[in-house]
């Protein structure tokens, strides 16, 4: 009755995480499923034997389901990067772009939440991880983004990114191991088009050769410049918002 459990184990976390431990599965479980079959009908010790080898794998596939972030699982740090699996290198210097963002003098849009009051500067969080839970490698680019997305967006409520009197955060995401990332704007940010989608993406797309060559910290650093750059633009011209054979 124990390989129809394991098959059943195997399949659930399959189901569950796809592409993110097939790897491991397709590396590790032939192996043991093979010895479980040879040995199966044979004594009391190699059964337990074998039971041992398929627990060890069970093991390791939890343990690369485990690892994968969520936000139930993500406290906010003291600072303004969270860096769980110590993937950049300098983060102070991550830190001190953040707080020149969170000093710098922003013309609000009209429109924006933070226009009537005396916020100035923009709040703004940076989080780098392996592995988001449901984002996967092998994934198209417009999931990845949604997930990433989901989670950001989630995150960025549960901290309380930006300030409650007009909601000027920021939260940027990157998912090194799956390559994907996700900014996340509040509606003081947004409102306007400082920050739109279109902005977003433009800034995370500047990290885009620096994730891919594994240069993370100077991946995170331009896309902050990016965000700088913006802010300090201010809203968009007509021209911004034509698509490119027309503005030229």
């Amino acid at each position: 009755p124990f390989l129809p459990q394991l098959h059943l184990a195997l399949h659930d976390i399959l189901v569950q995480q796809g592409p993110a431990v097939h790897k491991n599965i397709s590396l590790l479980a032939p192996r043991a499923l093979l010895a479980s079959r040879n040995k199966l009908h044979t004594t009391r010790g190699a059964l337990w034997c074998t039971r041992a080898d398929i627990m060890r794998v069970l093991t390791s596939l939890l343990a690369t389901t485990a690892a994968a972030w969520t936000v139930d699982k993500m406290n906010r740090p003291q600072g303004r990067v969270a860096d769980p699996d110590g993937l950049l290198k300098n983060p102070d210097a991550i830190e001190d772009a953040l707080a020149r963002l969170a000093t710098k003098h922003v013309e609000w849009p009209p429109n924006s939440p933070c226009a009537t009051t005396n916020v100035d500067g923009v709040e703004a969080v940076v989080v780098v991880v392996t592995h988001l839970r449901g984002v996967h490698l092998k994934q198209e680019d417009d999931e990845k983004r949604r997930r990433a997305g989901e989670f950001a967006r989630g995150l960025h409520d549960k901290w309380g990114v930006g300030s409650k009197k007009c909601s000027n955060g920021v939260l940027i995401v990157i998912d090194y191991g799956d390559r994907a990332f996700y900014l996340s704007t509040g509606d003081g940010v947004r409102a306007g088009g400082l920050l739109s989608d279109a902005r977003a993406t433009r800034a995370l797309e500047a990290s885009a050769p620096y994730l891919r060559s594994g240069a993370i910290d100077e991946g995170v650093l331009k896309t902050i410049k990016k965000v700088d750059a913006f802010l300090a633009r201010g809203p968009p011209t007509w021209s911004e918002w034509l698509p490119p054979v027309l503005s030229h």
